[in-house]
């Protein structure tokens, strides 16, 4: 969050769900609130996240190859813009 308060130009966030200090769903919920058209993809290893159907993310499910990773993250951004 700090790094988005502070105007990082991001056009994705990819976030893990475990993580020090608060969760993925946590984060994800607090971006979605001040940042309402940032993409967010979750990658977890959880099958189920408690609270996680309140917060509208994508998901990749740990383990995931780099192919799936690039799949999620072409989805996600407008225009194909996918970074590969």
């Amino acid at each position: 969050m700090r790094l988005l308060n502070g105007r990082l130009a991001a056009d994705l966030l990819i976030t893990d769900h475990a993580m020090p200090g608060m969760t993925g769903i946590e984060l994800a919920r607090e971006v979605r609130r001040q940042y309402p058209r940032l993409p967010i993809l979750l990658a977890t290893g959880f099958a189920e996240l408690e609270g996680s159907e309140v917060v509208d993310v994508a998901r990749l499910a740990k383990p995931y190859t780099q192919a799936q990773l690039a799949t999620e993250i072409a989805h996600l951004l407008p225009n194909g813009r996918d970074g590969f």
